[in-house]
């Protein structure tokens, strides 16, 4: 039996100009500890989600590459604090499997975090995760 929610009189009643008003593609700082320094990340839309997906889906239009996800994900998210743009294009994110894997694990939690992907995962069998070329996933 599933249990019904509640209405929550603290929270507004949104309409849909609300809705289509709200700014929900949050911004935040993540240190990476690796690099002594921070790197701002962008959430990206459920759109630029399934165009990522898609994108990374294997010639035969089957299921798509976990890592090519996980990387075309982080070119999207990682972004120049100055410019607002993406700091690397995805035929440049491949640069960073060069570094620590301290530090790109912590970058592949700073995506899954500002996507609050952790939930997604569960229902995609980990499609989103972030791989080195072993396939093993950086916190492993």
């Amino acid at each position: 039996m599933t249990k019904k929610k509640k209405y929550n009189d603290g929270l507004k009643k949104l309409t849909r100009a609300d809705v289509d008003a709200s700014d929900d593609l949050q911004e935040q700082w993540f240190p990476i500890e690796a690099w002594k320094g921070q790197v701002l990340m962008r959430a990206v839309s459920y759109e630029t989600y399934e165009a990522i997906t898609e994108q990374a889906k294997s010639d035969d239009g089957g299921k798509s590459d976990e890592e090519q996800v996980g990387m075309l994900l982080l070119s999207k998210c990682l972004i120049d604090a100055d410019t607002k743009e993406p700091m690397y294009r995805f035929d440049e994110i491949v640069s960073l499997k060069k570094k620590s894997m301290w530090a790109f694990t912590q970058l592949a939690e700073a995506v899954s975090e500002i996507n609050h992907t952790s939930e997604l995962e569960k229902k995609t069998s980990g499609a989103v995760s972030l791989q080195t070329e072993n396939g093993a996933t950086p916190s492993n």
